[in-house]
């Protein structure tokens, strides 16, 4: 009987200590990001994700927010490096905000979660493209879609590069249905504010819609497309051609136009 007390009185002391030297592990995670130390940091929190039990959902949360920080903070020093040493990095700082935003009941790091989900969103996107000029169309199409999700969690529902970037991509890949979804929503976008990079891309967006309005056999939208586009872009080669092509394929739509 004497050993069961001693049990009961022990037991809830070891978990409260183990409680406090997995929070601890946080703290100092925290005290190393705060100081500039990165790598530090990050090792901290993966000592304190080993025995993620012993943790509550708001020191996961923070966790997890930092994970997330110290890995930008490390890709805006040393890239290269960096991509090197934690190849995983681009979807292990995504998984990481998202878990702490469904942890962080409480809104505890909300502002600097947005903060962290905009800084991010802006690398997924240089990534992407960077993916789309190797032609690795799949992978951006991905890191795109962390990019638009992101952006999207940050308040930035209408950013237009990342959206009209993935529509032709995904028109690469042969998907119509969600080019066509991408590249639509991109133009009304640059319809409803000025757009510093639209006037870059919008070319090749009425170019693109031009061709899979014209393959899917809906000739009215396609000369809609084709009449708005040169009327803004009127000595564009790309779309010129685009537009001849519609009336090559489909004689009839010239009689209508």
């Amino acid at each position: 009987m004497y050993v069961c007390r001693m049990r009961t009185f022990w037991l809830p002391l070891v978990i409260s200590l183990g409680l406090y030297a997995q929070k601890s592990k946080i703290t100092s995670a925290s005290l190393a990001l705060q100081d500039g130390d990165f790598e530090r940091a990050l090792s901290y929190v993966e000592q304190a994700f080993a025995q993620p039990d012993l943790l509550k959902p708001a020191d996961q949360a923070k966790g997890y927010k930092i994970r997330a920080q110290a890995y930008i903070a490390l890709l805006g020093k040393d890239p290269d490096g960096t991509q090197k040493k934690y190849p995983n990095l681009f979807q292990d700082a995504y998984i990481a905000i998202r878990r702490a935003r469904e942890l962080d009941t409480k809104k505890e790091f909300e502002r600097e979660l947005i903060e962290a989900s905009g800084q991010l969103a802006s690398i997924l996107y240089r990534k992407g493209f960077e993916l789309f000029q190797r032609e690795k169309l799949p992978d951006a199409r991905q890191y795109l879609t962390w990019a638009i999700e992101l952006f999207e969690s940050a308040g930035q529902k209408d950013f237009f590069p990342p959206l009209a970037l993935r529509g032709l991509v995904q028109t690469q890949l042969r998907d119509t249905t969600a080019a066509l979804a991408d590249l639509e929503k991109a133009l009304a976008l640059s319809k409803s504010k000025p757009i510093k990079e639209a006037e870059q891309m919008l070319p090749f967006i009425y170019t693109t819609l031009i061709n899979l309005y014209a393959a899917r056999g809906e000739g009215d939208r396609a000369i809609s497309i084709a009449n708005e586009a040169r009327s803004k872009f009127p000595t564009d080669e790309n779309i010129r051609r685009a537009e001849l092509n519609l009336y090559i394929q489909n004689p009839s739509l010239h009689d209508e136009a």
